[in-house]
């Protein structure tokens, strides 16, 4: 009698020092996050490319992805996937979309889109 072992990969995970941004490219991706949204939390960022205020956005984004946290920032180009501002009613950009243990947060409004990663930002420790 054989014996086959076969070894996966460990699933990546992220540490406590890591904060990742991805870009969701299909409706499918959201629809996934949004069936597992009581066992994941995630927030979602709605942008346009053409808004002056989602560009200074998106440059906060940035500044936030480089400090501790564990979080994930999923983003949604209002070009590239229209019907996704159905999922969570969203009607203009910016718009960030919270959901934290099943529960769902939107801020549509840009001091509070600001405030928040702003918040996330300056209130960690540096390494």
């Amino acid at each position: 009698m054989s014996l086959l072992l076969l070894i996966f990969p460990a699933p990546q995970r992220l540490l406590m020092t890591d904060r990742a941004v991805e870009e969701l490219k299909k409706e499918t991706q959201l629809n996934a996050l949004i069936k597992n949204k009581r066992r994941q939390d995630f927030s979602l960022l709605y942008y346009s490319l053409w808004d002056d205020s989602c560009n200074k956005v998106l440059k906060l984004v940035d500044e936030w992805k480089q400090n501790k946290g564990g979080e994930i920032l999923y983003l949604i180009n209002s070009w590239d996937l229209p019907h996704a501002f159905t999922a969570f009613r969203v009607t203009k950009t910016p718009t960030l979309v919270k959901v934290i243990k099943g529960r769902v947060q939107v801020i549509d409004y840009y001091p509070g889109i600001y405030s928040y990663l702003k918040t996330c930002v300056e209130t960690l420790p540096e390494s």
